[in-house]
């Protein structure tokens, strides 16, 4: 599989190339009243209206560049999302044997992350495509 590796703070994670659909540097945000607390608001895309997540607040983590940041557009389920994140690394490949199931063992839920990727000299946290696309979308913002 491809993934796209990024940055958010100072941990490195990744997102299946298939569910993304572009990069983009960072938009105007209209702020929605009484949307969930990682949803930063919403963009306009090319014509398009969509909800903005932002990646530090849903995965509780500190971010560095949140005001120049780059936004994921991803497509899940044929629903359209920016996911807000520091940097963009690279897109690289990764097999099954370089992914590790997620479980207790290390302290995280699978909610939010697929596995983890070995790489020679640190890991990478693969994120579920889905992220809080259900949340968001059932809330109405998106």
């Amino acid at each position: 599989m491809k993934v796209v590796t990024f940055n958010i703070g100072d941990g490195e994670y990744a997102l299946d190339i298939n569910y993304i659909e572009s990069v983009v540097d960072m938009l105007p945000i209209t702020r929605v009243p009484e949307a969930p607390h990682e949803v930063e608001g919403i963009i306009n895309l090319r014509g398009e209206v969509m909800p903005l997540i932002n990646s530090s607040k849903l995965l509780g983590v500190e971010s560095r560049a949140e005001s120049k940041g780059k936004i994921i557009i991803l497509n899940y389920k044929n629903r359209k999302f920016g996911f807000l994140v520091d940097e963009i690394r690279e897109v690289i490949d990764v097999s099954e044997e370089d992914v590790e199931p997620v479980d207790e063992r290390i302290g995280v839920g699978g909610r939010y992350i697929d596995g983890i990727i070995k790489r020679k000299d640190k890991l990478v946290i693969l994120l579920k495509p889905s992220l809080a696309s259900e949340e968001v979308f059932s809330t109405g913002v998106g």
